[in-house]
């Protein structure tokens, strides 16, 4: 039976030569249907663990979504293979499906919060739940790397942009279509701009617009749908791409 025919229809039931039916699950171990789940797509895999419990727990696999996760964020911005994605909600976790100290502290400092070098879990878990951003809610999802997954798929269509990853990214200053040969641009969190050209400025996010010191045009800021990243000014004389650093 093909991985086509697997994904489509809602049935683990084969033919053998005799034309008999048999059941494929009860002759494949657990890790040849791990095998055949690298094959399928996400929406294949989602439909397999519709079948029964065996194939939802198998389809639920940690190491199987974490393999996803790395597949899909390969070409796009702020999204680390193998790291859990920072601004995902993994508030509705439980039980052996938790977040271990070392990712809670490693999505902390993303997040621009560096507790102090403690172990206390309750106290982590509430820093955690308390700076998870509101406007990404993950379904109800049995494991971190698949609600992870589903996190970064919700971000995406997200097309406003925060202070924090504003600091995050550096800028490629694109000035009348051709890209400024005088390096990266940064804005610093404290809301300073060092340009070349214009010296230290201030910096500021209004309704999802750049204000550049007090003297200049806002710059509108959209979501670029290709690589995830951002543009400022897009279409304007004066362009800001976002680069990963």
């Amino acid at each position: 039976m093909s991985c086509a025919k697997f994904s489509t229809q809602l049935t683990v039931e084969g033919r053998n030569k005799n034309g008999n039916k048999f059941n494929w699950d009860k002759y494949l171990h657990d890790e040849v249907w791990l095998y055949i789940f690298e094959f399928l797509s996400v929406r294949a895999l989602c439909t397999c663990a519709c079948l029964n419990r065996r194939l939802r727990e198998l389809s639920n696999d940690e190491a199987l979504w974490k393999k996803h996760c790395s597949r899909r964020w390969k070409s796009k911005q702020n999204f680390v293979c193998g790291e859990l994605f920072y601004r995902g909600d993994y508030t509705k976790l439980r039980g052996t499906h938790s977040l271990t100290l070392d990712e809670i502290k490693t999505i902390l400092a993303k997040r621009n919060i560096i507790p102090s070098d403690t172990k206390d879990e309750d106290y982590l878990s509430e820093l955690m739940r308390t700076t998870t951003p509101r406007d990404v809610s993950a379904p109800m999802c049995p494991g971190k790397w698949k609600t992870c997954y589903a996190c970064a798929e919700i971000d995406k269509l997200r097309n406003i942009i925060t202070r924090e990853e504003m600091s995050q990214f550096r800028w490629q200053l694109i000035y009348n279509g051709r890209p400024s040969n005088t390096g990266l641009r940064y804005f610093q969190p404290n809301g300073q701009y060092h340009s070349p050209y214009l010296g230290v400025v201030s910096w500021g996010l209004i309704e999802n617009r750049l204000q550049l010191g007090n003297v200049f045009d806002t710059l509108g800021i959209t979501r670029n749908k290709q690589d995830w990243g951002w543009t400022i000014g897009r279409g304007t004389a004066t362009e800001y791409r976002s680069v990963e650093f």
